[in-house]
């Protein structure tokens, strides 16, 4: 259920790096900082990743700079357990950048003063499912979520799941646009700031449908073998019936949301889950979901296309 977070984010995230081809060109010498692009003051560091996205999705680039921030100064789990997650999963994905702003993390809780400590067992708990998330999200076997939830409680588990999806969708932000630092953290206070201030705006042109799109025969791709449109139901089915492995928030813990909120929990067993215990983190994640999809102007076909090509290559019944 709550791997669906990792596989969700993956398809977000290559959209983002392909679908804006001037994200490629774009003229690093603008004369134009970037910071200031995003409403910020020109002297503020930026990672590599927001320097790029800055022109063509500034709203967007906005609220990844708050939730990066809010993984790696303001976590539940505390910063330096928060560190180990995000450091594990860069190691996993080779992905250097990342590593690299993890292990600067861990440096500077480890210079903040002592911090809650989860204990050794908890925390091999916690680096083990990282790691497994990331490298096979779709094997974990139920006793190795039981151990986790055994250990952390449901709310502090919620917050791992979500830490370990965003380190894997920084990892795979830097890798599609081919940067190298991912190191600079935004004050929130800033970024605070720069969501009323004036700043240039690059708009979308008019997604056109191709050449010759329509009446296109369905095609029998050989890749699927033998799992037909009725084996697929039969396994999403399946699914459904499975015993949750999370234990659902109470009504309760809903009270607080918005209509908008309340509607998707509704719909979404991980945006209840995700609502219900860690409302911040998920807050967070959608304001950056909602900006992009205000700002792209993708085409759904195509998105959904990405969403799918994403989930059904890590086997994820999303």
């Amino acid at each position: 259920m709550l791997s669906g977070l990792v596989r969700a984010v993956a398809a977000i995230l290559i959209a983002v790096a392909t679908a804006f081809p001037a994200c490629q060109t774009m003229s690093p010498a603008s004369p134009v900082p970037a910071a200031t692009r995003l409403g910020l003051p020109a002297a503020v560091a930026l990672p590599a990743w927001a320097g790029v996205l800055a022109d063509p999705l500034p709203a967007t680039t906005r609220n990844l700079l708050a939730l990066d921030g809010l993984h790696r100064e303001h976590n539940p789990l505390g910063n330096e357990l928060a560190a180990r997650l995000r450091l594990t999963v860069a190691r996993a994905l080779g992905c250097d950048p990342v590593a690299a702003a993890a292990e600067s993390d861990l440096r500077r809780a480890a210079t903040a003063g002592p911090a809650a400590d989860p204990g050794p067992d908890a925390e091999t708990v916690a680096v083990e499912f990282a790691r497994q998330l990331t490298e096979a999200g779709h094997a974990i076997p139920e006793a190795q979520f039981a151990a986790l939830l055994a250990q952390f409680g449901a709310e502090r588990a919620t917050a791992i799941v979500h830490s370990i999806a965003y380190a894997n969708f920084l990892c795979r932000i830097v890798f599609g646009l081919g940067v190298h630092d991912a190191t600079p953290i935004v004050p929130a206070a800033l970024l605070a700031a720069a969501g009323t201030a004036a700043r240039p705006s690059t708009r979308r042109l008019p997604v056109a449908a191709p050449a010759g799109s329509g009446g296109s025969p369905v095609v029998d791709l050989p890749a699927w073998g033998e799992r037909r449109w009725a084996d697929l139901l039969a396994a999403k089915d399946g699914q459904r019936q499975r015993p949750l492995r999370m234990p659902l928030p109470e009504d309760e813990r809903l009270q607080g949301l918005t209509e908008r909120e309340r509607r998707q929990s509704e719909l979404v067993v991980w945006s209840r889950v995700g609502y219900g215990y860690q409302p911040g983190l998920t807050r967070a994640w959608f304001a950056c979901l909602y900006a992009f999809q205000a700002e792209a102007n993708l085409d759904r076909v195509f998105a959904n296309s990405v969403f799918w090509v994403v989930t059904r290559t890590n086997d994820c019944f999303y």
